[in-house]
């Protein structure tokens, strides 16, 4: 395989990756959730036991998955400002917002390497099977309410110094 073709489906493999990670820690807060059925009793019970940080938490696992929700809203913000903005660009703005603060040195390079093989707009839309037209009503729908949940969400953890992750 060409380094073309690897750089190609390089971004889907980090996608496929990623969204095993976050069914993970979504499945970790399913679990809880009969014991601990508000958000807030996961953030308080992790804060008791003095685990709030440590990795695979729930309630780090609920921060990490509100940054997810951060950088979407970020990425679908970007691409609603105007059809010429870039899956770079957009992407860019969307990480250095909500994902590089959680991450590593050695990550956030990683990720920034990763930024230059990314697909064009209309690549990437094609990708995901959708055209700007038909994303464009789901995409409002989330950028509708997303914010707000992210908000309160992360009053939960004022006070709370979230790490960066470890590798």
């Amino acid at each position: 395989m060409a380094a073309e073709d690897s750089a190609r489906f390089l971004p889907a493999l980090v996608l496929a990756m990623q969204q095993a990670d976050m069914i993970t820690k979504s499945h970790s807060l399913k679990q809880v959730a009969v014991q601990l059925p508000l958000l807030r009793d996961v953030v308080q019970e992790d804060s008791r036991r003095g685990i709030v940080t440590v990795k695979d938490s729930c309630a780090r696992n609920m921060h990490r998955l509100v940054c997810v929700v951060t950088f979407m809203r970020v990425l679908l913000e970007q691409f609603a400002r105007s059809p010429s903005v870039t899956v770079k660009e957009a992407a860019t703005a969307a990480y250095e917002q909500a994902l590089a603060p959680i991450h590593t040195y050695v990550i956030r390079t990683a990720v920034w390497a990763g930024m230059y093989v990314l697909p064009s707009r209309e690549h990437f839309m094609h990708q995901l099977g959708e055209t700007e037209q038909s994303a464009r009503q789901s995409a409002l729908a989330f950028l509708a309410c997303s914010k707000d949940v992210e908000q309160r969400v992360l009053r939960l953890f004022a006070g709370i110094n979230m790490p960066a992750s470890t590798p």
